[in-house]
């Protein structure tokens, strides 16, 4: 490899670098609405009904939790059919029926959340 080439191969990703930098400090200069209105976040709309994957990262008895990559996690039973296939570490499907389950709690006045998911 000649130097020039390689000096070539440098300045140029320099430059693409330099562009991506460029872009970012645009986009900081977008108004909070604008974000929001681009972001992944909201190009998912309701979560309610989705099919998402998820992986298995505790087991107590027949009860799953499950990271899905949300705000919180959610508890399924075991699966009676193929049950020995879900272990700690495995890729699941789940359909999100509700991202956070709050309720009124016996005597309380306020919901309370229960700081995990409902899915199926």
């Amino acid at each position: 490899i000649e130097k020039s080439d390689s000096f070539d191969k440098a300045f140029n990703e320099f430059a693409k670098r330099e562009n991506k930098v460029q872009n970012l400090d645009e986009s900081q200069n977008s108004t909070f609405a604008a974000l929001l209105r681009n972001s992944k976040f909201v190009d998912l709309g309701d979560p309610d009904g989705k099919i998402v994957s998820g992986k298995i990262f505790h087991i107590v008895e027949d009860d799953l939790y499950i990271d899905f990559g949300w705000k919180f996690y959610c508890v399924c039973p075991r699966p009676k059919r193929r049950s020995e296939e879900y272990v700690r570490g495995a890729e699941v499907k789940l359909m999100v029926k509700q991202l956070e389950l709050a309720s009124k709690f016996l005597g309380h006045e306020k919901d309370l959340t229960l700081l995990e998911a409902d899915c199926v």
